[in-house]
C-alpha cells in the first residue's frame, strides 16, 4: 500500500469515528432528555435536549426531546414551536404532528391531528384520542 492511500484510508476512518461520535453523543443527550423528562427533572430534560440539537442539528430526536419537556410542564407554546420545527425537519413524521396537536387548540389543533392521520390512518394512538383532538370519526 503507497503511503497516499494508507493517508486516504486514515482520514476515511478518522471521518467515520467522528461520525459515529457526533450521532452517539447526540443520541445519548436526547435519551437522557426522556428520561429526565419522565422523572420531571425538567431543567435538566431541556438541558439535555438542547444538547442533542446542537450535537445533531439536522435531526428532529432533539426538538422532539425539548417539545416533550416543554409540554410536560405546561410551555404549550414553547412546546408548538419546538414541534414545529421539526416538522420543518421532517415533516412526513405523523407522531410530530400528533405531538403538535396535543400543544394546540382550536382549528390548528385539528388540522394537525388531520395531518397526522393523513400521514398514519391506522395509528391506534390518533384513533383513541380522535373525539379529544377534534377529529371527525
Amino acid at each position: 500500500m503507497r503511503n497516499w492511500q494508507r493517508s486516504l484510508l486514515v482520514a476515511v476512518v478518522l471521518a467515520v469515528s467522528a461520525a459515529a461520535g457526533v450521532g452517539l453523543v447526540g443520541n445519548r443527550a436526547a435519551r437522557a432528555s426522556q428520561q429526565a423528562t419522565g422523572q420531571q427533572r425538567f431543567a435538566v430534560a431541556e438541558r439535555e435536549a438542547r444538547k442533542a440539537i446542537t450535537w445533531m442539528p439536522w435531526a428532529t430526536t432533539g426538538l422532539k426531546a425539548l417539545g416533550d419537556a416543554q409540554y410536560a410542564q405546561g410551555k404549550l407554546e414553547e412546546a408548538r414551536g419546538s414541534y414545529g420545527k421539526a416538522i420543518g425537519k421532517d415533516p412526513g413524521d405523523w407522531q410530530l404532528w400528533l405531538d403538535l396537536a396535543l400543544v394546540s387548540s382550536g382549528a390548528e389543533r385539528t388540522a394537525a391531528a388531520d395531518h397526522a392521520r393523513q400521514l398514519n390512518p391506522l395509528s391506534p394512538e390518533i384513533s383513541e384520542i380522535a373525539t379529544t383532538l377534534g377529529l371527525v370519526p
